[in-house]
């Protein structure tokens, strides 16, 4: 253990085991805060210049429009790593290392990259309670849950009651999964009352604030019941998550250190490959490639792809298919020409495919991932009603087949009183309002 850790830490482990969470003070200090705190402005500023929430393959901003608030906020950023190189050597720091090393070993996946800021006159910044394995909807790929999973939080600036603190339910790892806001959206905006917890079997008196300076770390688990209030104070916070996992345990996740040793985004894509229909294998996408490819979008270089020959023999389909699958590599945008005029979207196709949001709210309910509604048979594709959507005013479908579970079954060719199909091909597309 680094001999920096104040003393009052050193027990944090034990802490942790017993209790389902620890904090950790001063595992980073003044000096690098300060780099830090310089670096997480500038990625405010980044996500800033983005009208709408944004997302391009894993990196996210959140955007709270100012039809909301008056002004626009960013409430989240996920894995701003591939924009940041000093976010990028963050997330890998020794001291990291030395944190998770007692819990997870030296072979260690990160699985998450998140900021949540706070700024002070939006309203919407409260966390309901819950426990992080809602959001692992492949449960099979997160195997020992307790012994395999921490996720750390970095108090960039002060954490207090005041600005909306992270605060958990001692023990509440013990009682394995317990549904907290399995009913709400994907961010759980709001307050969680007493009764909720006290459903469960929770008791809210034991709710303890985690108070903290900038440079001290909390740790839970993917089962410690945790939430947060709105942010009450005048002044921004500022808070960052990093999940990790033992990578014996984790198929997913990018290699934070392997064999204790740091190891950089991308370094190590030779044990997370992917095959285009040629059978060619090839590593992940670089941050050169991608900004090559961004920069030729921006360029108007792009060339349209004539999907034509999809539409006729076998032969004509591959080389098409090969190029598709090079473009969905190497940038993951496509331009496509040659639709044939029986696929051209109409204002008839149009009102037939959006007639899906005007589906009574049962109906839109049995499509609504299990994410939301516990024993829909989705995980992946199906509704995010009003309030639910990454967009808290818009609603969405994701149509196409359920590709993240073994039963590819089409719920989506359901109709209500056979008045309204949706039809989809093997790639996810979405349907927006």
């Amino acid at each position: 253990m680094r001999a920096s850790i104040a003393s009052e830490s050193r027990d944090y482990v034990d802490h942790y085991w017993e209790k389902g969470y620890a904090v950790v003070r001063g595992l980073f200090s003044k000096g690098r805060m300060a780099e830090v705190q310089n670096e997480t402005r500038r990625l405010y500023a980044e996500g800033l210049k983005h009208h709408a929430t944004y997302r391009h393959k894993n990196l996210f901003f959140e955007i709270l429009p100012e039809h909301f608030a008056g002004q626009r906020f960013v409430l989240q950023a996920h894995w701003f790593a591939w924009i940041s190189p000093f976010f990028e050597e963050l997330r890998r720091d020794p001291a990291y290392l030395s944190l998770l090393e007692p819990l997870l070993g030296r072979d260690i996946k990160q699985i998450a990259q998140q900021i949540h800021w706070k700024p002070p006159g939006a309203n919407l910044t409260g966390f309901r309670f819950h426990q992080d394995l809602r959001f692992r909807e492949r449960q099979d790929l997160f195997a020992d849950v307790m012994t395999s999973y921490v996720t750390t939080g970095l108090a960039i600036d002060p954490a207090t009651r005041e600005n909306g603190c992270l605060r958990v339910v001692p023990e509440s790892h013990k009682r394995g999964y317990l549904g907290l806001s399995d009913e709400g959206g994907a961010l759980m905006k709001g307050a969680t009352a007493g009764a909720e917890l006290e459903a469960v079997g929770l008791d809210p008196s034991d709710i303890v604030d985690l108070e903290l300076e900038p440079g001290d770390v909390a740790l839970w688990s993917l089962l410690t019941v945790h939430g947060s209030q709105p942010n009450h104070s005048d002044h921004d916070r500022a808070f960052g998550l990093s999940s990790y996992a033992r990578a014996d345990k984790a198929e997913r996740g990018e290699w934070a250190f392997r064999d204790g040793r740091p190891v950089p985004l991308g370094e190590e894509a030779e044990s997370l490959q992917v095959r285009s229909p040629a059978r060619e294998t090839r590593p992940l996408l670089s941050r050169r490639s991608l900004v090559h490819g961004l920069t030729g979008v921006w360029r108007g270089a792009m060339q349209p792809i004539d999907i034509s020959p999809l539409f006729q023999t076998d032969a004509d389909r591959a080389p098409v298919e090969a190029q598709i699958a090079e473009g969905a590599y190497d940038l993951g945008f496509l331009l496509l020409s040659g639709l044939p005029d029986w696929a051209v979207m109409t204002a008839k196709r149009r009102r037939c495919l959006t007639a899906v949001f005007d589906l009574p709210d049962a109906e839109k309910r049995r499509l609504t991932r299990r994410r939301h509604v516990p024993g829909n048979p989705n995980l992946y594709r199906g509704f995010e009603m009003l309030g639910r959507s990454y967009r808290p005013d818009s609603e969405r479908v994701d149509v196409g087949p359920d590709c993240r579970r073994s039963n590819t079954s089409n719920w989506c060719e359901a109709s209500s009183a056979g008045s309204h199909t949706l039809a989809s091909g093997g790639a996810a597309t979405w349907l927006e309002k």
